[in-house]
């Protein structure tokens, strides 16, 4: 089962919010939205957004879970 982050007061922080509003707590969420909305993904990809606020979450491992998301997600969108 995919963690879901949680700050201090039990409520979920969002690793990312799309533009639609859609927001991701976990990675499988995370992959899905982005399958869903594959030009707004393709765009956080490539500006540094997704790792912006995955280096907010955690500075220490998120990163290098969003580069295995990313090769992950290149290899599907080819």
């Amino acid at each position: 089962m995919e963690q879901t982050y949680v700050e201090s007061n039990e409520k979920a922080r969002v690793l990312f919010k799309f533009p639609n509003g859609d927001e991701a707590t976990n990675i499988s969420q995370l992959a899905t939205l982005m399958e869903k909305n594959y030009h707004d993904a393709i765009n956080a990809l490539y500006s540094g957004d997704l790792e912006q606020s995955f280096s907010e979450v955690e500075k220490k491992t998120l990163p290098m879970r969003l580069k295995q998301l990313s090769i992950n997600f290149q290899r599907i969108a080819t």
